[in-house]
Parts: structure tokens; sequence; C-alpha cells
């Protein structure tokens, strides 16, 4: 008899210990390496995405992968007509009689059982007994190869963490040629605050509520009507407000189905952001979010750049835009901007000061992709790693490498 566990246990010993296993075999006879196991899902839908996988035959692979004890779990679970699970590439299961396992769409995923993941030595053990990360052989292709002690490992998250400032810098530079410079700045802002489960959303109600529309809703409004409006004009075209709304700019909305609210803790709910971003935009509306926002960072001080990102709530109960958040704008989009934005206008004394708060910044809230890079990369002994903003950046830069993405 297998023993039978949570299945909330055999999703985190797949993220434990996934990458460090030699190889997961089909019912084929197929060898699945995995390198990278993947995020959790955060909403309905597969256990883990993004997984990266060395697939025997066909190279590299990424999808999703679904865990289940027992591989007809798929179906008394609903999954088998379930278009959310359409991009599973593999199904994990403790309890399996092979074969394949049937998506919505009619394609099939191979089944490997994940008994090994219960044998593997325990975490303790782990860090005397360990196998190299695949993950590295594609990280050493872009030129970061596998640090051999954690003073190495901490330069080479430092250097990763620089690689990724300048890679958001010269993609603002990009965008400027296309749009003018304050839109862009006014997108990057709003991208941050949709959090990793509404960022496309947010970006989509920001194109089409653009910064210099809100600005004529401002300029129209009547005293002391300015924020209300503004607020107004953002939760109508994100299709939060009633019908009863009335705005000075038309404008499509945005598709309710583009908004994930499954999990989504009240506090974090888009409405809450959209009313943080609001009175954010009219905080700098008179002077124009780029000079405002230059005026803050030419201060010279980080923490009065994340003070001039926060906003707190009308009434009682947690911040519309908590500190926190306010440095994670700060860090991905405003610094990397104005490094971007003064290079542009020829303004390198600028360029230095932003490039140089992204250094001094505060360590930003762990969260769960630079965990999971830390522990699938890095041996126990040497974490935390994750000590600063730029190492911060650097495990991020290193997913996106992974993940082939720019």
């Amino acid at each position: 008899m297998r023993p039978q566990i949570p299945e909330a246990l055999l999703a985190r010993l797949w993220q434990e210990r996934a990458a460090r296993q030699g190889s997961f075999k089909t019912s084929e006879g197929r060898h699945i390496q995995i390198l990278y196991p993947g995020r959790r899902g955060s909403e309905a839908g597969p256990d883990f995405r993004d997984v990266l996988m060395h697939w025997d035959g066909l190279g590299l692979v990424r999808g999703d992968v679904e865990l289940h004890l027992r591989q007809g779990d798929w179906h008394s679970h609903g999954h088998g007509a379930d278009p959310r699970y359409n991009g599973v590439v593999l199904h994990g299961v403790l309890d399996g009689s092979g074969g394949r396992t049937r998506l919505q769409s009619g394609s099939e995923a191979p089944v490997v059982c994940l008994q090994s993941l219960l044998n593997a030595l325990p975490s303790s053990s782990l860090k005397t007994s360990r196998q190299r990360p695949l993950l590295w052989s594609i990280l050493e292709t872009q030129g970061y190869p596998e640090p051999r002690n954690r003073s190495q490992a901490q330069k080479l998250l430092d250097r990763a963490g620089q690689a990724r400032f300048l890679r958001k810098s010269n993609a603002f530079l990009v965008l400027m040629e296309e749009e003018e410079a304050q839109e862009v700045l006014y997108q990057g802002v709003m991208e941050c605050l949709g959090y990793s489960e509404n960022r496309d959303a947010f970006m989509e109600l920001a194109r089409l509520m653009p910064y210099r529309a809100l600005k004529d809703v401002a300029r129209k409004a009547v005293p002391g009507e300015r924020l209300r409006l503004i607020e107004e004009a953002l939760l109508k075209t994100a299709d939060f407000q009633g019908d009863g709304a009335e705005v000075l700019v038309q404008s499509q909305g945005v598709h309710p189905s583009r908004w994930r609210l499954f999990r989504v803790r009240p506090s974090n709910h888009p409405r809450r952001r959209i009313a943080g971003a609001a009175r954010l935009l009219d905080r700098f509306l008179d002077a124009g979010l780029l000079k405002g926002l230059t005026g803050t960072v030419q201060d010279g001080s980080f923490k009065r750049l994340e003070r001039d990102l926060t906003v707190s709530s009308p009434g009682h109960g947690p911040s519309l835009i908590g500190k926190s958040r306010a440095a994670d704008i700060a860090v991905n989009a405003v610094l990397p901007f104005i490094h971007a934005w003064s290079l542009h206008s020829g303004n390198r004394p600028l360029a230095a000061l932003a490039h140089d708060l992204f250094h001094q910044g505060p360590r930003l809230q762990p969260n769960r992709l630079t965990r999971e890079m830390e522990m699938v990369l890095f041996p126990p002994e040497w974490l935390p790693l994750a000590d600063s903003v730029p190492r911060q950046q650097g495990l991020i830069h290193f997913h996106h490498l992974a993940q082939g993405e720019s």
C-alpha cells in the first residue's frame, strides 16, 4: 500500500524536490527531467504553471502540471471537461495505471508516477546530498555559470539584478519611441498595481483610459469633484462601476473575463487598487506624473519616493497602496523609467541617481517567485540570498531567462 498523504503535501514535495530528482518516467518509457517546478496556481486551474522540463526526444518543454493522489482524480475533479486545464502537458500522480490523460481540447498529457518524491531524502539531508539543478545548464548559456560558493552566488545575483534594471530601462526607451513619455510612465505604474494576477488587465485599463484622458476629466471637473471623477472614469473603464456613473470621457471597457479574482484577498481587489491609482494620479496631476515623480527622485531618497507612492485608506483599514507595493512600483517602474527618460533627455546625472536609488532601496517583500528560484538554484545552507533589491531582481531575471522571456 502506498502511503496516503494530503494533496497539499504532494504539491509541496513537488515544489521542493521535483527539480532535484534524476528524472520521471512516463508509461511510454520517456524520461522527463524537471528544470523549474513552476509557479503555484493562484486561481482556478492547474496546480503549477510555466513548468520547465527536458523531455527525451523533444528537448525543452514548458507548460502546466496537475498533481493528484490518484490518476482517476482528474475526471472525478472535473478537469477533463474544463478548458482551463488545456495547458497541462504533464499529469503527476502517486497512484495510477499509466497511460495518458485526456484534456478537454482532445489533446493528451503523459502521466508520471511521483512516488520518488516520497522516497527522496528529507530536507535536512538535502544540504549534503543535492543534485545539480539542470536550470543552470540554461543560465550558463546566458552568461551565468553556476556559483561554487555563497559569495559567488551573491555576486552573480547582483549582476543579474543590474541586468534586469538595464533591460527594463531599455524597454521603456523603446516604448518612448512610440508613445509620449508620461503615458509610458503611467502604464508602468498601472502594471505594477495589477500584481501578478491582474497585470495584463491593468495594462489594458491604462491603454483604454490613458493619462491624457484623465487629465481632460480633471480639467473639466468643478472644484472638489476631481478625484471622484478620475476614480469613476477608471472604475467604469474597468467595468467595476454601476450604470449610474457619470463620467466626462466615454471609453470601451475592459472585458470582465480579463480580471482574475479567484482567491484574491479583499484588500488586493482591483477595485481597491484602482481607488489607490486615482488618488496617486490626483496627487501628481497639477505638476504632471512625470515632473512630479522626477522631482521626488531628484530628492535622492528612496524613503521619500516610497512615501510619495503610498496611498492611505480614506477610512479605516489597510492602505490602498501600501508601503511594500509602493516600493515595488519604485523599483519596477519609476526608477528604471526615470533612468531611461534621463538618458533619452541627456540628463546623465539624473540617470545615475535613479540607478543608485535602485541599489540603495530596502529589500522588497519576498514573493513566491523569488523564494522558489532560491530554493531551486541554491543549496539550503546558502539561503537566504535575496537580501537586497538587486539580488531579488536577479532571481526574477533568472526566471525570465529560463522561460525564454525578454
